[in-house]
């Protein structure tokens, strides 16, 4: 900063910055090579220089001109030195310092390098300080870049609060639309304090001197490896006695490629500058050509214009003098810098919205596109940036994008649904994952000039799948017109997906809609596929009917059991064909029972004093396949109950122990005696048809001591070309393992055992070729 009287014109420089945190003010008066004080009659303080840090910014590989000087107070005398590099730049590249300020960088290593540039004033009684200097190297053509995150410097009275715009001279980079993030205080100000809500620095009461905050600022959409970066801001608190004062900070701009940058007086290069007495400050009004890099046209009210030699990329910068309206007018020197970024590849992004009739997420050859679908392209942050309808064969494409993070919305029509997503090959899928919203596709990165066509919706009808769940009062396993259905019950909807079988969806037995009478309606709307159903049935002492009983599909019941218990066979249905016919009916459960009992004098008859037999296994199996049903034991009365058994023919098998064997069957009434008679094998019953609600409570067994383990039929034995064949069958095979042969050549000689053994399944026929 500098004075200038409006009669004389006469500018007294007396800025005083200090951009080391070292800062020390002195409250003597005197005059050092241009920088003057007061008259000695005044006490103000002396800061120490007239210097102000500096930043700049460039792409890898591109120079940079710069000139530190140019927003320092222009004293007579002042030498810049060579440049130090501070701790963690990213490569060992410096700049060349003239001892005018002048300076060139040039570096293949993207990243922000930190530098400190000694300078001093050059007089007899020399002051000297470390002025620092930001330059950010950015990687060209790609969408992570870092922030831009500049150093800011304001001034300001004792007791006296100052807006400190940021974020003025600060640019996000992550494309596109990128954002800010509210600045976050890393350290805080010593001697004041910083409300980044209002951006507002207020000096602590009595206060002199310089003080400083640091602060870390990110951008949206995040990006890697670097999203956020920290810079200072320097405050200069200078006494309330002080001459008059004002401020202007460095600004910072990007412009593409030949494409003029146009900023109102809103955002312009005084909307980060101030002044602490609250005075009007304007610009002096510049037009200023940059050989080989673009023109400045800059206004009083700090609105400009640049525009940029065609083919031009790179840094440009451009000092200014801004001044305010006081009587003793103070006037500061700033420097706009402009980046022109080079030219961006333009991508595209697109492709297809297919009729997806099998349902199976994939675009088969026979699958058609649907025509006049809206598409809708967003930037990550959810701004709308174009909007598309597909062509007759369902494509759409949107052109000249450039790189960043997108998604797409597919609008679909009011009939159909969206098919599965990422289901195989990402050019023949659907990417339709409402991870955005309804109809959006997950987040997707395009890169510069990417043309990435494979951003596809699959759409589908609905099949409506369902019908009734109903109670059979008549017992003959068809829905009758009287007989009503059954609420409450859960009904899932299991899917194939892969070769993995999972429940789709469920519903719960209720009103049909529209027909508050007709009760135990179900229904689903699902996509084409692979399904079964299963009804999920209570212990209710209800079994299910027999299935696809009578010529008509809509009342019958399907449920066969082929996945379990209350499932039925596995369908498939093709888009919008609706399979209205699986009906589930239900009647009351059979039960078999009753008695093991010890017959002690073996007559099949259960005399009153005959002890009961516990633990023993009863299992009844379906007559017709043999598949065991259900299984249970015998209490300590030698009682046994098996219930839940539906409307078919069914035989029990008693498991009894090793030392006993069957009585004889059928000796006396049916309540009295015993029921097996190995019709289905060892310890079998004959077989029972199971009624509904019938209790089956007559199925007895009576079991006896020292048996034969075997009840012979006959034993036949031929000799035929010198080969013996031998063949026998059994009436009963009690405990039996296995059969082994024996013979004696000689009719005074012993049986030797064949060496093998002859499993039961063969005992009814066997031939043994045995040779003399």
């Amino acid at each position: 900063m500098y004075q200038k009287q409006r009669r004389s014109k006469r500018r007294e420089y007396s800025r005083s910055y200090l951009f080391l945190e070292r800062f020390q003010s002195v409250s003597v008066t005197q005059t050092i090579a241009g920088c003057t004080s007061l008259a000695a009659s005044l006490v103000v303080e002396v800061k120490g220089d007239c210097y102000n840090p500096d930043f700049d910014v460039t792409y890898v590989s591109i120079p940079l001109t710069g000139n530190v000087s140019t927003n320092d107070v222009p004293l007579s005398m002042k030498v810049y030195g060579t440049a130090m590099s501070m701790a963690g730049n990213p490569s060992s590249c410096v700049p060349v310092i003239g001892n005018d300020g002048t300076y060139t960088f040039d570096c293949a290593v993207a990243g922000r390098y930190s530098f400190v540039v000694p300078v001093c004033n050059g007089s007899f009684t020399q002051m000297c300080s470390n002025v620092p200097l930001i330059i950010t190297v950015l990687q060209p053509l790609i969408a992570n870049n870092p922030p831009i995150v500049n150093n800011d410097y304001s001034r300001t009275r004792t007791g006296v609060p100052i807006v400190i715009n940021l974020m003025a001279n600060d640019k996000c980079q992550s494309a596109p639309n990128c954002t800010f993030g509210i600045p976050v205080l890393v350290i805080n100000p010593l001697h004041g304090t910083f409300n980044p809500s209002t951006y507002t620095y207020t000096p602590a009461p009595g206060f002199v001197g310089l003080d400083s905050l640091k602060y870390r600022i990110c951008q949206n959409p995040v990006v890697t490896p670097v999203n956020c970066e920290e810079a200072w801001a320097y405050i200069a608190v200078v006494a309330g006695n002080a001459p008059n004062v004002t401020n202007a900070m460095d600004d910072y701009g990007q412009t593409p490629l030949n494409t003029p940058l146009i900023v109102s007086a809103a955002f312009g290069i005084k909307s980060n500058d101030s002044d602490p007495e609250g005075d009007f400050q304007t610009i002096t009004p510049m037009n200023v050509v940059v050989p080989n890099k673009g023109t400045f046209n800059i206004l009083n009210d700090g609105s400009y214009i640049f525009s940029p030699v065609t083919g031009y990329v790179g840094p440009v910068d451009c000092p200014y003098e801004v001044c305010d309206d006081n009587n003793v007018q103070a006037c500061d020197i700033a420097t706009v810098h402009i980046l022109v970024e080079p030219s961006i590849p333009r991508g595209s992004v697109g492709n297809r919205v297919w009729y997806d009739t099998n349902g199976d997420g994939l675009q088969s050859n026979n699958e058609v596109g649907i025509a006049n679908v809206t598409v809708k392209l967003y930037a990550l942050n959810g701004t709308l940036l174009s909007t598309k309808l597909t062509n007759a064969s369902g494509d759409y494409l949107f052109d000249n994008v450039i790189a960043g993070k997108y998604y797409v919305q597919f609008i679909k029509p009011a009939q159909y649904e969206y098919t599965f997503a990422n289901t195989g090959d990402d050019n023949l899928d659907s990417d339709v994952t409402g991870s955005k919203g309804l109809g959006t596709t997950a987040v997707f990165d395009l890169t510069p000039g990417e043309n990435n066509i494979s951003i596809d919706a699959g759409l589908y009808i609905c099949s409506q799948v369902g019908n009734k769940v109903w109670y059979d009062t008549n017992k003959n396993d068809v829905m009758d017109t009287n007989e009503h259905g059954i609420n409450g019950l859960r009904v899932n909807l299991w899917r194939n997906t892969g070769g993995v079988w999972s429940v789709y969806d469920y519903r719960y037995t209720g009103p049909k809609p529209g027909a508050p009478s007709d009760d135990g309606h179900y229904q689903f709307c699902a996509p084409p596929g692979q399904y079964y159903i299963e009804v999920i049935m209570p212990p209710l002492g209800l079994v299910q009917v027999l299935p696809n009983r009578g010529n008509n599909s809509l009342l019958d019941s399907d449920l066969t059991n082929a996945n379990g218990i209350g499932t039925t066979d596995v369908f498939s249905i093709n888009s919008g064909i609706s399979k209205l016919d699986i009906g589930a009916g239900y009647y009351p459960m059979a039960l078999a029972g009753n008695l093991v009992w010890l017959d002690v004098n073996q007559n099949g008859i259960q005399d009153s004093n005959e002890p009961k037999m516990a633990g023993v296994t009863v299992k009844a199996y379906d007559a017709a396949t043999h598949e065991m049903i259900k299984e249970t034991q015998t209490d300590i009365n030698g009682e046994y109950m098996i219930d839940y058994l539906q409307k078919k023919e069914v035989y029990l098998k008693f498991n009894v122990p090793a030392q006993y064997s069957a009585t004889i069957s059928s000796a006396a009434s049916d309540d009295k005696d015993s029921d097996v008679d190995h019709s289905f094998g060892p310890n079998t019953t004959n077989k029972y048809l199971m009624q509904p609600g019938v209790n089956n409570n007559s199925i007895d067994m009576g079991i006896m001591f020292g048996v034969l383990p075997v009840d012979w039929i006959y034993v036949n034995a031929k000799r035929r070309d010198g080969v013996h064949y031998i063949n026998w069958a059994t009436q009963r095979e009690v405990n039996l393992s296995h059969y082994e042969m024996e013979r004696k050549i000689s009719e005074k000689g012993e049986f030797v055992s064949l060496g093998f053994k002859i499993a039961l399944i063969h005992h009814q026929m066997l031939y043994m070729n045995i040779q003399q």
